[in-house]
């Protein structure tokens, strides 16, 4: 598959190259252009022979020009300069230099993906995450233009005659006396790998999300290609794999489980976020460890110049924010915390939950995280970022039942909790004026953990009473430590290399397991059971990479890269070469074509005993017996911007996976970590559709449509002997969001999501086993069924839309009122399916909803 993958994107580049040579042939060259000078004005051209003339002239014709006139439309925008001598004419490479430096809000903090450009050549490029730039020029004068949205933009004239250093603080606001019409160079119609979006702070502020919650996870679920799984305990399904394949990081820590309230929010608080980057094809090779996606959060640095915060009451949560500097222009700050109040109040939501359940139940849950940067700079070539996230959550229940008349009472008591904390140290440097370094270090610990107790007691106060009592405790923790290297290096205009090394240490504690039982009669002598099970495993993981990418004249780029990566775990050594491509070809000025092939590695699985995202699910390193997991990727996209404002993309994917695994042990709540190789299934897995996006943004109307056919398949032998539909097989995708500005205070948005239903198994019969005439108890009863995953449930859809008003104060304050409305039309989306056995023995089928119609309002206050 891989050998086949790249040898048809190799073949796609060497057509649109050689295409791209004969196009050129009849078109007139710098070389016959001076030719034609030579013969008409008898003047000789002096040059080096190595000076490559053989360039395309696109210029004005010549005719009825003199000889400086013809020289400079000739020359013009090349890296060829010409000097008039007595009789002949000197040509000359001219010499380039570079030109790196920083942008920043006139607040100090770092402008990300803002727009460098040489007004006089075109050449562009885009701050990275720190503001720095980099552009490669030839000797001579420049217009630099350095603009961001919202912000003025400025420009300076500079003669280059050296490398060049500049630091560059952009104003808020824009120019209202001229309306310039400006192409959004982040974009993905630009932008070279095809797969990769960005998510920034103004786009979360214009989302529809639940409870009026600004959330990462619910926005990359409307892009093409992503699955949100069984909502609303949802996850994130990419391409058709898994929930346990996506990376996921927080200024360069791992995160595992990043979901609060099963889903309903994820642990991003997007009042700090300052960009997500996400990829679902196209692959870097600095990322790697997971199969399916990478998305990579940065918070922003805090403001170095004004103190200044943000607080937000809502029907789920509370939220603060403060920032400002501790040492102005030198070092700031960024914090946010944020609260559920689930726990506090009476809240509808947790009635809906525990409605049509028999019995008296009691429902508490409880969440918080911490989102923290502080950031300094030493100099101009120097930064340095420490970020910290802490988050947690615990859920408790609590629910009794009596019986035949108070005789027999059942009490059962639940508690789960999980949280991550991840700390991280960045020092990014400009080493020189073609080198760049960033260095991460970090440590990760994630837990989850949940205790259960049983309760049965027999009997009142006047008869002989009996109580049995059992006990579960579990928990599983992961520690990570390791460090990112990246080093950027530009030997020369077009090209650019990326070189650096990965380095993870895992220690796993997938299962500390610990189950009592108590049985107590009238005469309290207890007899008591009790097992333990504690184990804990080190794995290490490292990787190389290296990748250049090349611009070739102004229609093709491309991008090649490498990754090795080593895993090691006791006596088990696993290595695997990772090669990532990345084509781009520009049909012309308003369409580009995209292809991407990538291989992924994944050494780490997780142990799942339900469909659903649970975060008591355990994680497990890969052995000789289960393989290194691996996949290989195709995508290719067409990308077409039919105007300034409306932009188009036409896509598809194709994706293997191979060393897959399923749990197949005991049904209940945590599979058994003891002996997990004797109780999962091998297999492999195929995925592949088409992709199709539209996006129309024109003053306060913005339109987003994406739609995914798509059909997710697997193989374990050990459950079918074929190919059987995956559960989250969802043929259509369709999201379609809105935000409309109705006027300077008010804004409406509103968000529809539908997709085909999720599948499941359904027995086509139940069959009652005999009773021997020896057994007392019957045996359990047979289910049978053809192909796994044979039934659907119906299609998922809702509508959620609200209204945002927004009240300037004195000071810059502002305030904010956001009124949603989730699951407008009340759609009773179905959960799961339970199982009904029909009178001829037959197996039917009912849906338990999810969610239903359910308002919010939030309130919140900038200052």
């Amino acid at each position: 598959m891989g050998a086949l993958v790249f040898r048809a994107l190799m073949l796609t580049a060497l057509c649109c190259k050689v295409s791209h040579v004969w196009a050129q042939q009849d078109k007139l060259t710098v070389q016959s252009a001076i030719e034609k000078l030579r013969e008409k004005y008898a003047v000789m051209f002096v040059y080096n022979a190595s000076l490559d003339l053989n360039i395309g002239y696109e210029g004005a014709d010549l005719t009825g020009k003199n000889l400086q006139e013809s020289l400079q439309m000739v020359f013009s925008g090349t890296d060829i300069k010409y000097e008039v001598r007595d009789g002949y004419v000197l040509l000359q490479k001219i010499k380039q230099y570079t030109l790196n430096g920083y942008v920043y809000q006139e607040t100090g903090e770092a402008v990300v993906q803002g727009t460098v450009l040489d007004v006089n050549t075109g050449k562009g490029t885009l701050t990275d995450e720190s503001g720095f730039f980099s552009l490669v020029l030839c000797e001579g004068r420049h217009k630099i233009r350095v603009s961001y949205i919202g912000t003025e933009e400025e420009v300076r004239d500079i003669d280059l005659k050296s490398d060049r250093m500049e630091t560059v603080f952009l104003k808020f606001g824009y120019k209202l006396e001229e309306v310039v019409v400006t192409v959004d160079a982040h974009s993905s119609f630009h932008t070279l790998r095809d797969g990769k979006e960005s998510v920034q702070a103004k786009d979360l502020e214009r989302g529809v999300y639940f409870m009026s919650t600004p959330d990462v996870v619910s926005t990359l679920h409307s892009l093409s290609g992503v699955s949100s799984g069984a909502d609303p305990a949802s996850g994130m399904y990419v391409h058709g794999g898994d929930h346990d394949e996506n990376q996921i990081m927080i200024d360069g820590a791992p995160l595992y489980h990043v979901n609060h309230i099963g889903g309903l929010f994820s642990a991003f608080n997007a009042d700090v976020i300052e960009q997500v980057d996400f990829y679902k094809g196209g692959f870097p090779t600095r990322y790697g460890g997971r199969l399916s996606s990478v998305l990579e959060a940065r918070t922003r640095e805090g403001n170095l110049q004004e103190f200044h915060g943000k607080f937000a009451l809502g029907a789920m949560d509370a939220r603060i924010q403060l920032e400002g500097p501790i040492v102005k222009r030198k070092t700031s700050f960024n914090v946010a915390f944020r609260r559920t109040l689930l726990n506090l109040v009476p809240v509808p939501l947790l009635d809906v939950i525990s409605m049509k359940q028999e019995g008296n139940q009691k429902r508490k849950y409880f969440f918080h995280d911490l989102t923290a940067c502080v950031s300094h700079v030493f100099s101009e070539k120097n930064r340095l970022r420490v970020g910290l996230y802490s988050g947690y959550d615990k859920a408790r229940m609590n629910h009794w039942q009596t019986y035949d008349e108070g005789m027999r009472q059942e009490t059962d008591r639940f508690v789960v909790g999980w949280g991550n904390t991840a700390l991280s140290v960045g020092w990014e440097s400009v080493c020189s004026s073609s080198l760049s370094m960033n260095l991460t270090g970090f440590y990760t610990h994630n837990f989850a953990e949940f205790h259960y107790q049983g309760q049965v007691q027999v009997g009142d106060r006047n008869v002989e009473q009996q109580r049995m009592e059992e006990t579960r405790y579990n928990s599983s923790t992961i520690d990570d430590v390791g460090y990112r290297l990246e080093l950027v290096y530009r030997p020369a205009s077009g090209h650019r290399l990326h070189l650096g090394s990965n380095y993870t240490n895992h220690l796993l504690r997938p299962q500390d397991y610990v189950r009592s039982s108590l049985v107590d009669d009238n005469h309290w002598t207890p007899e008591s059971r009790q097992t333990e099970t504690e184990m804990s495993f080190h794995g290490n993981e490292l990787s190389l990479f290296a990748e250049d990418e090349m611009t070739w004249g102004e229609k093709m780029k491309l991008n090649v890269g490498v990754a090795w990566n080593l895993f090691g775990a006791g006596r088990l050594t696993q290595s695997s070469i990772e090669p990532r491509v990345s084509f781009n070809y520009r049909l012309n000025s308003m369409a580009s074509l995209k292809v991407s092939v990538t291989k992924m590695s994944q050494a780490m699985q997780r142990l799942s005993s339900t469909y659903l995202n649970m975060p008591i699910d355990c994680w497990v390193f890969s052995t000789d017996k289960t393989g290194y997991s691996y996949s290989w990727q195709l995508t290719a996209g067409f990308y077409k911007a039919c105007s300034d404002y409306v932009h188009l993309r036409v896509g598809g994917f194709y994706k293997t996976m191979n060393h897959l695994i399923e749990y197949n042990g005991m049904e209940r709540l945590t599979p058994s970590a003891v002996a997990w190789e004797e109780n999962i299934s091998k297999g492999k897995g195929i995925s592949y559709g088409a992709e199709c996006e539209a996006a129309y943004d024109k003053g306060p109307v913005s339109l987003h449509v994406s739609y995914t056919l798509a059909w997710s398949k697997r193989f374990f032998p050990d459950f079918y002997d074929g190919w059987f539909l995956d559960k989250f097989d969802n043929r259509h995708t369709l999201n379609a969001s809105l935000n409309c500005s109705l006027g300077k205070k008010v804004d409406f948005y509103a968000l529809w999501r539908f997709h085909s239903g999720n599948r499941f198994t359904l027995p086509q019969q139940i069959v009652s086993a005999p009773l021997m005439p020896d057994e007392e108890i019957a045996p359990a009863d047979f289910l049978l069924y053809d192909v796994p995953n044979n039934a659907a449930l119906p299609a998922y859809h809702r509508l959620d839309c609200g209204v945002r008003y927004r009240k300037p104060m004195k000071k810059g304050r502002e305030q904010i009122w956001d009124v949603s409305i989730y699951n407008m039309y009340a759609r009773h989306n179905a959960f799961y399916a339970e199982q009904v056995l029909n009178p001829d023995g037959t197996v039917g089928w009912k849906t338990v909803g999810g969610l239903p119609f359910f308002p919010s309002l939030c309130y919140t206050i900038k200052f």
